[in-house]
């Protein structure tokens, strides 16, 4: 087991809720890496603490004051206290406040804001080296499509004996001997 797997597996391994073989590899680990024996002692005694704290004793008449302290808030009776607001909610200014008040966060924003800069820089070197001229593109010649023949060949209207110049292509290939229709078609016992 890693630092990583014990610390996601910590909370189940003090609770011991872990199966016996993750059990055994984090009581391995703690033995094994100072830091992470140092984390779960510090939780262990943190745990500690919390439990011996004295227990709070609410007093017998706590729950009829609060429910009818509620009931004043609620239909208007009482004033609530402006000094925080119920919909208090941080302003940008303040998270950006809060965001760059530590040194370590201040320079870190210098990084970046550093490396946009290089980045932006390189970009626009390498545009203006890799740029090309005018882009001459070759000239288009125009042609006009071969249109395929509109009417029937005069072989076929000729040679049919029908009388009926435009013939069906189907009709004419089922219904006309073949001799009539061309001479490398005849056939031999015709």
């Amino acid at each position: 087991m890693d630092c990583r797997s014990f610390r996601k597996h910590h909370v189940a391994f003090l609770d011991d809720l872990l199966p016996g073989e993750l059990l055994v590899a984090a009581e391995r680990h703690v033995r094994e890496c100072a830091a992470c024996a140092a984390h779960d002692t510090a939780v262990r005694r943190s745990l500690l603490l919390v439990r011996n704290l004295p227990s709070i004793e609410l007093s017998d008449d706590f729950s009829a004051r609060l429910a009818a302290r509620l009931d004043d808030v609620r239909c208007g009776r009482c004033v609530v206290p402006d000094d925080v607001p119920a919909d208090w909610a941080p302003s940008r200014a303040e998270l950006l406040r809060t965001a760059i008040a530590s040194p370590v966060a201040r320079k870190r924003l210098a990084a970046v804001a550093a490396g946009l800069l290089a980045l932006t820089y390189a970009g626009d070197r390498w545009y203006q080296l890799h740029r090309d001229g005018d882009v001459e593109l070759p000239p288009v010649i125009a042609t006009m499509p071969e249109t395929p023949p509109m009417l029937v060949p005069p072989m076929l209207v000729t040679s049919a004996s029908t009388g009926i110049p435009v013939w069906p292509a189907a009709l004419l290939a089922d219904q006309t001997p073949t001799n009539m229709v061309d001479a490398q078609l005849m056939v031999a016992s015709w």
